[in-house]
């Protein structure tokens, strides 16, 4: 299994812990102050999972192939893998709106779509990490 790149701290710093732990309860039965449910601690866990795996799959297209997994991971890599978790989280939630293009309409997606653009500058060597 894949270490995460970011952890619950780095989700909780960008989003805010309760709407963290809001997204990731499906149930719909955590109450703000009580601790997570296990399938909340699992979702976040996840989340996190499956944002690393997406970030070392686009970066295998790239010049790091070689290095992966990262031993010291940048803070921008950390940013992304962040971005990606969060509109992992918000996405099982459904979307009621959608563009011409047909991408959801949602402040999330603008996360995930800004992700992947890092990600895409990182392949191109139009950005390039400090490792």
């Amino acid at each position: 299994m894949t270490t995460p790149i970011c952890t619950d701290a780095d989700l909780n710093a960008r989003y805010g812990t309760t709407n963290v732990a809001r997204w990731a309860d499906l149930e719909g039965t955590w109450a703000e102050g009580e601790a997570e449910s296990a399938e909340m601690t699992a979702r976040r866990l996840l989340a996190r999972t499956r944002a690393t795996d997406l970030v070392y799959d686009r970066l295998r297209a790239s010049t790091l192939n070689m290095n992966l997994p990262l031993s010291t991971v940048p803070s921008t890599l950390v940013d992304v893998t962040v971005r990606i978790a969060g509109w992992w989280l918000t996405s099982a939630r459904g979307v009621t709106n959608y563009d011409q293009q047909g991408n959801p309409i949602s402040r999330w997606f603008t996360e995930y779509r800004y992700a992947l653009d890092i990600l895409d500058k990182i392949v191109a060597q139009e950005l390039r990490l400090d490792l």
